[in-house]
């Protein structure tokens, strides 16, 4: 009786262990889509934030320097729309384990440079080089973490893919209202892409910073406003050179404010979301993720002139999108042996306490 009992349970446990798998590596993919569309959505929101940016930066006559004082506002804003769901999180706060975590928001000072480069180079060249200082940093960290093997071949021809594209639409832009890039890069042009790659890196850093923070702080927005406060006091020395030493005044409209609540609320959601996203498709898919939506939504805004600068859509800037959404894709679908090894892993130790359930109620 206690054999054939025993023959019974195993037979069952056979008939639901291929089910329990398939349905868990159906609930994997979706999440995982989820996880893509949610960077996607962040993508876009950037290059919404960027034309919104510049043009809450238009009234003034030195919009070079006067972006320092648009990207401060944001960022500050960004914190305030934060606060309310840190301070009513029911989990207690704690003081985190790494100080590193704590320079999120020194790594983004030079966020101003976007604002400034936008209505030089357009949307799309901005955006480029931002992208490229995110794609590139979180290249290496998830290489330096272990979450990208060098001997993935497929992964790595994916990330090849995505720089060629990123080059093919570069290659295809102007640089500014009147002549083309080459004939532009001078030194303040030259400064102005300079700090969109910085600031890319910085984002990349950043999301790591954040992502330690808001697991040591008990939620998301805790680090984005520790994150606001640090990038405040960072900033300090810089505004004190524009007021006081370049002489530039801030000068907003209050009719703006519509699109001052946009600024806050992006930046709440954009440093926000790095800090949860990189945890589940590693830092690299992020970005590439973030990569695909805003080549596209700035291909959009510079064909319409929305920044002010006017580059029309061409056959060579399409296929180079068309390249990054190719490159993310195979990036995406071959996963590292290690992330494979410890999904199995996972899901043979989650059968196995599935099976002692099903013992125990027996």
């Amino acid at each position: 009786m206690r054999s054939d009992y025993w023959q019974m349970e195993q037979d069952l446990t056979a008939e639901r262990r291929p089910w329990a798998i398939s349905e868990s590596l159906s609930h994997g993919l979706l999440s995982r889509f989820a996880f893509c569309a949610w960077a996607a959505c962040v993508g876009v929101s950037v290059t919404l934030q960027l034309l919104n940016s510049v043009t809450l930066n238009r009234y003034s006559a030195d919009p070079t320097y006067h972006s320092v004082y648009i990207s401060q506002i944001t960022v500050l804003l960004g914190g305030l729309v934060a606060a309310p769901s840190a301070t009513l999180e029911p989990k207690p706060w704690s003081l985190p384990r790494q100080w590193w975590t704590l320079l999120g928001g020194l790594c983004t000072v030079p966020q101003f440079a976007l604002i400034a480069a936008g209505p030089y180079f357009g949307t799309e060249i901005t955006l480029l080089g931002l992208l490229l200082g995110q794609l590139g940093t979180a290249f290496l960290v998830d290489v330096f973490n272990g979450k990208l093997a060098l001997e993935n071949w497929p992964r790595l021809l994916g990330f090849a893919i995505v720089l060629g594209g990123i080059v093919a639409n570069s290659l295809s832009l102007g640089g500014g209202p009147r002549q083309p890039l080459q004939g532009q890069l001078g030194l303040q042009p030259a400064l102005m892409l300079l700090g969109c790659v910085a600031t890319g890196s910085g984002y990349a850093l950043q999301a790591m910073c954040n992502g330690g923070l808001a697991e040591d702080l008990g939620h998301p927005a805790r680090a984005t406003v520790v994150c606001t406060v640090t990038n405040v006091l960072s900033n300090l020395p810089l505004l004190a050179a524009v007021y006081w030493g370049l002489h530039v005044m801030p000068v907003v409209s209050l009719s703006d404010w519509p699109r001052f609540l946009f600024a806050g609320v992006q930046n709440a959601f954009f440093i926000g979301s790095l800090s949860v996203l990189p945890r589940h498709l590693g830092y690299t898919l992020t970005y590439m993720c973030i990569q695909t939506s805003n080549l596209a939504a700035s291909a959009v805004s510079d064909a319409y002139g929305l920044s002010g600068h006017l580059v029309p859509a061409s056959f060579q800037r399409l296929a180079s999108i068309a390249c990054v959404v190719l490159g993310a894709g195979l990036f995406s679908a071959y996963e590292s042996p290690s992330s494979r090894a410890g999904q199995k892993e996972i899901t043979e130790e989650e059968m196995g306490t599935t099976e002692l359930t099903f013992t125990f109620k027996k």
